[in-house]
């Protein structure tokens, strides 16, 4: 919280009394100087009577800035995302069309307000048609289901790790949850298994979405029509939004990525990159990497993917997450749900490590679905068998995927490290 007060230049700081003892740290800091009010939730009232009643006339233009969300800072520190009025309001207006919210709708809010999950996917276009916005303080699965019996909640999108988390909850069946009607989903590719367990258990429809806060925020959409003929791609680009996939080889191209050669044709993997009108506007206080981040109008992503021949997209992975091995390329986001489907695996995530001969090796972190694990080995069962057999798990790899694509090492822990937003993986 302080770095953000301090890269923003933040002077009003207005928060709840839950998070006292947090406050009271981050005053205590030489990074908050700059605050000359701190505002209690409880007191806005009488904050408010202090305030001069006639408010001077300010001429306000749809571009100007809005707010400054905060990227979720997996590859480093949080970068700042200025977002302008006319931004917020045409992907509200989008993601409302898309998703298909309604005056009667009731909208339950499981993502951080601090995320552009919150208030752009959230907050804003439901509250622009008119609809009900609920929101859950700790996105437990017992209390989402809860709220979801007792709001009679329609609708709502999280990330892969919370659907997971409510179709595995016990108390799922007992509650009354026949008005839902829409399960939505981002940031991740749903599992077929996952998404089909969503439709079965909530018997609820399933767009799944790709977006980045910078995008400000949704970028494709796959609407339910398409969830099973698509499994694993994001959707196609909306109407607002020119979507393409660039040779990042040419990026030192001054007119990258709009000149001839640029664009690759459906199924070669590239940078995803994408011009809109509600893209941010800049990186607050970063020009350089604005600069960087936005070329000739369009946005770097900072994923790879490709189009299939209907122009629907396919996440690859991050560009910083390629694995190079003895010259080929592997993209963990490709391979990771594939690998997911050996029996005894619960989570999984792949990362490249050093190799002397082949240059970076595939290490797979693995998360078993029943064996505890200890300093992060497996435990060993009492017949003296391995709670997990790597080796097996190994050779079924290489059945199922190219020989370079195989892990060669395997870790056993009891869970991966993931954003509090979004769930991603660090």
């Amino acid at each position: 919280m302080a770095y953000a007060i301090a890269d923003s230049g933040t002077t009003i700081v207005i928060a709840d009394r839950d998070h006292t003892t947090v406050i009271d740290q981050a005053r205590a800091l030489p990074e908050v100087d700059p605050v000359r009010e701190w505002v209690w939730l409880d007191e806005i009232a009488s904050f408010g009577m202090s305030v001069e009643t006639d408010v001077p006339a300010a001429a306000i233009d749809e571009r100007d800035a809005h707010i400054i969300l905060y990227t979720s800072g997996t590859t480093g520190f949080p970068k700042g995302a200025v977002m302008s009025h006319r931004a917020h309001i045409l992907h509200a207006m989008t993601f409302a069309l898309h998703v298909g919210a309604h005056s009667d709708d009731v909208y339950l809010n499981v993502y951080p307000l601090f995320h552009t999950g919150g208030t752009d996917c959230a907050l804003l276009p439901y509250h622009f048609v008119g609809a009900t916005v609920v929101l859950l303080r700790d996105p437990r699965p017992d209390a989402i289901l809860e709220t979801m019996a007792r709001h009679r909640v329609t609708a709502m999108m999280a990330v892969p790790t919370i659907w997971r988390r409510l179709v595995d909850a016990p108390g799922l069946g007992t509650r009354d949850l026949s008005a839902f009607r829409r399960a939505m989903g981002s940031s991740d590719a749903m599992p077929l298994d996952l998404l089909e367990q969503v439709m079965t258990r909530f018997d609820a429809t399933w767009t799944q979405t790709y977006g980045l806060t910078e995008g400000g925020c949704i970028l494709t959409y796959l609407p339910p029509a398409d969830h099973t003929r698509k499994i694993g791609s994001a959707g196609k680009a909306h109407a607002q939004a020119d979507l393409l996939i660039a040779d990042p080889s040419r990026e030192a191209d001054p007119d990258w990525p709009t000149g001839p050669g640029h664009r690759l044709p459906p199924g070669e993997t590239g940078e995803v990159v994408a011009r809109t009108e509600h893209v941010m506007t800049a990186y607050w206080g970063r020009p350089d990497q604005t600069a960087t981040s936005v070329r000739n109008g369009y946005l770097r992503t900072g994923d790879f993917g490709y189009l299939d021949d209907e122009g629907y997209l396919f996440i690859s992975g991050r560009l910083k997450d390629v694995i190079i091995s003895g010259g080929e390329k592997i993209y963990p986001a490709e391979v990771e749900p594939l690998l997911r489907t050996y029996p005894g695996i619960r989570d999984l995530a792949l990362v490249g490590v050093p190799d002397r001969e082949w240059g970076e090796s595939v290490l797979a972190v693995i998360v078993p679905s029943e064996a505890p694990v200890h300093h992060g080995v497996a435990e060993w069962s009492a017949d003296g068998g391995a709670a997990f057999d790597a080796d097996a798990f190994r050779q079924w790899a290489r059945s199922q995927v190219a020989g370079y694509k195989v892990p060669r090492h395997v870790v056993l822990v009891d869970e991966l490290p993931r954003t509090t937003g979004t769930g991603k993986v660090q």
